[in-house]
């Protein structure tokens, strides 16, 4: 079971955000996705993109789900094309679900996350960097939402995508040297 943990600082976010993308670009590199790391680009988890639901928006209905159980809302096959790592949630709207499990294909389960204390807007990351929810290239993604009462799950899962240059943005074409320079003065302290 992970450590989530509310977020009470954007610095803590954004260090979270940095290193996730930094471990994806290895990850694409070594599942060769891409060649070099500059040829990944990582992008934010899209549910429509990477999941195959109906919309660009994190809203699924579960008006017909059973309650009292897990429901299946998430089963693609990463086809050796992207890697995925989430690594927190936020909460939108009335909870209707109160745990997320995330497995592996139909009979690994990575983890299970619970999440019914969140409040609106509440924002949690994972507390341990060894609870970071990464699908490699060949996996097939499988997520379920226990869901406690029928109606539309209303939460954001906080992830990162890597993938081929192109495949579905271009990214960046800024220099590694002009990269790092914005990292120095973003980061830096006053």
């Amino acid at each position: 079971m992970p450590g989530l943990a509310a977020v009470y600082e954007k610095s803590e976010y954004l260090r979270m955000q940095r290193a996730i993308e930094e471990l994806l670009r290895s990850e694409a590199v070594e599942q060769k996705i891409a060649s070099r790391r500059d040829a990944v680009v990582v992008r934010d988890l899209l549910p429509k993109t990477d999941f195959s639901w109906s919309k660009e928006a994190w809203w699924y209905d579960l008006s017909s789900g059973t309650v009292n159980s897990y429901n299946q809302v998430v089963n693609v096959d990463l086809d050796k094309k992207k890697v995925i790592a989430i690594w927190g949630v936020k909460m939108r709207g009335d909870p209707v679900v109160s745990a997320v499990k995330f497995m592996r294909g139909e009979s690994e389960t990575i983890d299970i996350w619970e999440i019914e204390a969140l409040g609106e807007g509440d924002i949690s990351i994972i507390t341990n960097v060894e609870d970071v929810v990464l699908y490699h290239a060949q996996d097939k993604v499988n997520i379920q939402y226990y869901l406690l009462a029928q109606g539309y799950a209303q939460f954001v899962l906080l992830g990162k995508v890597a993938e081929k240059r192109d495949t579905t943005v271009a990214g960046s074409r800024l220099k590694r040297e002009e990269v790092e320079l914005l990292h120095r003065e973003m980061f830096r302290r006053e």
